[in-house]
């Protein structure tokens, strides 16, 4: 095509009404270029926007203020104290994971991949018992990642919804590394229940941050000192200092007395519930104020028995036992386990609480860290809460 014009305008004698004629027809061609490419990026970031907020508005918005509130129930501090009763984080979980497989198709195959690895603890047993615990937390902090690139994708965001979702962002995969950690759910939300010792001020580069630190940290020079020096490390630990240092503000007492929470904690010394625990065991049965100590051959539990459900329930001391192990299982003692009363077992009305104390006789020098206690009710088992302390009293 310049070929042709360049011959045009030799042949013209370099003709300035020709020359200025084509030039325009030049200029004509090249605006009308631009303006359609113009035009097609602009009818692209429309679809887009149009789709990222129809995701927006089918996949998050329904259900991001339970995801919000599942970490909030679920890490109370006073359970039994500022959460209703009936509320059943269980069922929030749920919810969640329900209304995300129902709109899987606008989930990207990240996404999809993470859901996958979620459901394949329905069926598979991976041997560790807390392991479908770190996938969920995980899943859901991926969940709000996507939430918040769709938010800004589809221009919709706002500075305060950003923040609250980086602050949960940040908490769940936190969350997820604590459970790793202490390979146990109910000892990580101890930690996270401390809330008031975290940063406010959560970033996206505190998140990634804190990926690092959890996932990654080195791990390949970890790996080449075990080849080289065959020295074991444990693949699942979290380096807490370095978590606490990104979720506190420097020179501050929230660091410091972070710092002593988790090192008493570690140490399983002088840690316990300071505040009333609170667990859910089923629908119509709520355990609340739980102690337990251990002195001589003899494990001793304390603990509220609340029924939540509009049914009378029996309870006896048959309905309690002590799990070491998958293969070891100890019975109560015969004894009275209720506060002033003589009978071996009781009718607990609706919403009525009562005190219950169990002892068990598994002999000396155990290790009762690994065990746990289990209500049975009819012909199903149901998990209460594990042990944390060793052989200490408390």
């Amino acid at each position: 095509m310049l070929d042709s014009l360049w011959n045009k305008i030799s042949a013209s004698g370099f003709n300035p009404a020709v020359i200025t004629s084509i030039a325009t027809l030049i200029g004509a061609f090249i605006g009308a270029s631009v303006a359609q490419y113009v035009s097609h990026k602009l009818s692209l970031s429309r679809e887009r926007e149009k789709y990222n907020k129809e995701v927006f508005q089918k996949l998050f918005s329904p259900i991001i203020f339970e995801v919000f509130g599942y970490f909030d129930v679920a890490n109370a501090f006073r359970k039994g104290h500022d959460i209703k009763l009936h509320i059943d984080e269980k069922e929030i979980l749920n919810k969640i994971y329900v209304h995300i497989a129902e709109n899987m198709r606008y989930a990207t195959p990240i996404l999809i991949g993470e859901y996958y690895n979620i459901k394949r603890h329905e069926y598979e047993d991976d041997q560790s018992g807390y392991y479908s615990d770190v996938r969920g937390m995980q899943f859901i902090s991926l969940f709000l990642q996507e939430a918040r690139s769709v938010i800004k994708k589809a221009k919709l965001s706002k500075i305060s919804v950003i923040r609250q979702i980086n602050r949960y962002m940040f908490n769940y995969y936190l969350w997820s590394g604590l459970i790793r950690h202490y390979e146990d759910a109910n000892s990580a939300s101890l930690i996270m229940s401390y809330h008031w010792y975290h940063n406010q001020n959560y970033s996206y580069f505190r998140y990634l941050r804190l990926q690092w630190i959890i996932d990654n940290d080195w791990i390949w020079i970890k790996r080449l000192i075990h080849r080289l020096t065959g020295k074991t490390y444990n693949v699942e630990s979290v380096n807490l200092f370095k978590v606490i240092k990104l979720m506190t503000k420097p020179l501050t007492d929230n660091r410091k007395e972070m710092l002593k929470l988790v090192n008493e904690f570690e140490n399983i010394e002088v840690f316990r519930y300071q505040q009333q625990l609170y667990n859910r065991v089923t629908k119509e049965v709520v355990i609340t104020d739980l102690l337990y100590s251990y002195s001589h051959d003899t494990c001793t539990v304390g603990l509220v028995f609340q029924n939540v459900s509009d049914q009378i329930i029996k309870v006896s001391r048959s309905d309690f036992v002590l799990r070491e192990n998958a293969d070891t299982v100890y019975q109560c003692k015969e004894m009275n386990i209720f506060e002033n009363s003589a009978n071996a077992d009781e009718r607990i009305i609706d919403y009525e609480k009562r005190s219950i104390t169990l002892e068990f006789e598994i002999g000396e020098q155990k290790d009762i860290s690994h065990f746990s206690l289990v209500y049975i009710s009819g012909t199903k088992s149901y998990h209460v809460f594990n042990f944390l302390f060793g052989n200490d009293n408390i």
